[in-house]
């Protein structure tokens, strides 16, 4: 499989679900701001939130995304072939209620950082835009624009029928070490069920450079 289309799907299987909207009644962008810390409210910044990403990949089709803090309407313009004047589309965006901070987030403090100073205004849309009618096995390059603030980027669709016999997935962790990150040093540590793998470098320990660096 190709290396453009390999990571249009990669992207498409780990970006989160639950950037997809939820149903039922969404909560008030301004009651969203009013939970912020007042110390740290923040207003809403213009641009990408999230920056744009694609999802649900086919050999005709392609729907991208991305996530903004106000709710003025993106644009995206493709080309490529057999797009024609669908290449150019606005977003509709919708108020995405399950991004908001837990109160818990709210509530954390971390020594040596002001509380709430590592959050956003918590108003968040997303945009989702679908382009229909494209061809198999072709590349499509296309800009995002946000309030003025643009991100390019380029995919290929998948061949058509069984032309392909094999999907590769690209996995990845995230060790979600913001914002306790900023202020201190976490030493990798060895499974306690599975120790290292035979292909393995050990992580750094006790005496390593980085331990010193983190004393």
């Amino acid at each position: 499989m190709n290396k453009p289309f390999s990571a249009a799907l990669a992207a498409a299987v780990l970006l989160p679900l639950a950037l997809a909207p939820t149903a039922g009644a969404a909560a008030s962008p301004a009651t969203a701001a009013a939970a912020l810390p007042a110390a740290v409210a923040k207003d809403p910044s213009p641009g990408f939130r999230v920056l744009p990403y694609l999802q649900a990949p086919s050999s005709t089709s392609m729907t991208i995304n991305w996530i903004s803090e106000t709710d003025e309407p993106g644009t995206i313009g493709m080309s490529g072939p057999g797009l024609g004047k669908s290449g150019q589309q606005s977003s509709e965006p919708a108020y995405l209620d399950l991004m908001e901070y837990t109160q818990a987030e709210l509530d954390e403090q971390i020594a040596g950082l002001e509380q709430g100073s590592w959050l956003k205004s918590n108003s968040n849309y997303k945009h989702s835009v679908t382009f229909e009618d494209l061809k198999p096995g072709k590349t499509y390059n296309y800009t995002v624009t946000q309030s003025g603030e643009t991100h390019s980027a380029a995919f290929k669709t998948a061949p058509k029928g069984d032309a392909w016999k094999n999907v590769r997935i690209i996995a990845f962790s995230d060790s979600e070490t913001e914002p306790r990150g900023r202020t201190e040093h976490r030493e990798w540590e060895l499974s306690p069920v599975n120790g290292y793998t035979a292909d393995s470098l050990q992580r750094p320990g006790a005496g390593s450079a980085w331990d010193q660096s983190s004393a």
